[in-house]
């Protein structure tokens, strides 16, 4: 699983320049079962690891790399969620800072820092296995931490297509909120007493 990673944190290893802002439409990639919202038009990579045919759409737009890519796993292989995050800190040269998730069955899904070596600055995003198949998206950039909005939003709105997501299972959230933490309910509305309007007296 650690070498399925590595050629798509490779290919977002480019020069961070970027060209401008570029507004996010919803991209679908029908043979991966999968939409996302993407800055600009994607460009298609599609490459061979470990016996396994890797689809990666990545595009690049003001100092920031988005990708998002899937591959079937072989028979027998259950894929590694954990080793996942790893390959991708090694192939950035860096380092995991935080990563939570949760296995529902034989699926399940991690979501994951890391701070990059090179390029410099932090990936974010998602790793996921649904049905033999991972999936995954992220965005590396100088910025680009998951308390960042547009990092978050980029997350979150990928959606599986053609099936249910992981997180929709064990009290996670549904697809609509697919990948933000459930809701803390907050404290209790505090209702202030006004005092009681004086009933209208009799006249004499």
């Amino acid at each position: 699983m650690r070498t399925l990673v590595a050629p798509i944190a490779v290919a977002l290893l480019v020069p961070l320049a970027g060209c401008g802002k570029k507004p996010f439409t919803e991209f679908v990639a029908k043979e991966g079962g999968f939409s996302v919202l993407m800055p600009g038009t994607p460009k298609e990579d599609r490459s061979s690891e470990s016996g396994m045919k890797l689809t990666l759409y990545v595009t690049e737009t003001w100092g920031a790399a988005y990708g998002a890519g899937y591959a079937d796993l072989p028979p027998g292989n259950p894929g590694n969620l954990d080793g996942a995050v790893r390959g991708m800190a090694d192939a950035c040269n860096g380092r995991v800072i935080s990563q939570q998730g949760q296995t529902v069955g034989t699926d399940g899904w991690l979501e994951f820092e890391i701070e990059s070596g090179s390029p410099k600055g932090f990936a974010a995003g998602r790793v996921l296995i649904v049905g033999g198949r991972v999936y995954e998206v992220y965005v590396i950039g100088r910025k680009t931490r998951l308390a960042d909005p547009e990092t978050r939003s980029f997350i979150d709105s990928f959606r599986l297509t053609d099936r249910d997501s992981p997180w929709q299972s064990g009290g996670l959230p549904n697809r609509a909120d697919a990948g933000r933490q459930p809701a803390v309910p907050g404290p209790a509305a505090t209702v202030t007493p006004q005092p009681a309007t004086p009933a209208p007296q009799p006249v004499p």
